[in-house]
């Protein structure tokens, strides 16, 4: 075989690798599946950040656990440094939490939806007029532990 043949060969094996990748993502997608790898929400530790030079501690949940889905604790809430705290409600599919505020603090939206950008990271959009913010989760010393 020439090099012009290996050359050839060789693009010709790559097309199909591509097609074969394409077609397997298409059909993950299809099931209902995406080509995000499962996300483990760890809402443990608090969370820390600022708004309008405010700063703003949230506590979500309690503790750890390998649940990619469920339901805030009725203990989670948020503190704005000088405009008050409330209670939060809401739900998380791994890397999506939706929270309610009982009791918005001034600035602040009722409704928020989030994303965490990271392991530690979570940034919230208002549902109407309100602040964005951005936390981080406060750093203890602690591994977070690993799941399945």
């Amino acid at each position: 075989m020439n090099s012009l043949s290996a050359v050839s060969s060789s693009r010709t094996l790559v097309r199909r690798l591509q097609r074969a990748a394409a077609g397997a993502l298409l059909v993950l997608g299809a099931c209902g599946g995406g080509t995000e790898l499962l996300f483990v929400p760890f809402f443990s530790f608090g969370f820390t950040g600022t708004v309008n030079n405010q700063q703003l501690s949230m506590s979500l949940k309690p503790g750890d656990d390998c649940s990619t889905a469920g339901t805030l604790p009725a203990t989670a809430n948020l503190n704005l440094q000088g405009r008050g705290a409330s209670a939060i409600s809401g739900t998380y599919d791994q890397r999506n939490v939706t929270i309610t505020l009982a009791t918005p603090p001034a600035g602040l939206a009722a409704v928020y939806d989030g994303r965490f950008q990271d392991r530690d990271t979570l940034a919230f959009t208002p549902r109407g007029a309100g602040a964005a913010f951005t936390v981080t989760r406060i750093d203890v010393g602690v591994a977070l532990p690993n799941c399945p």
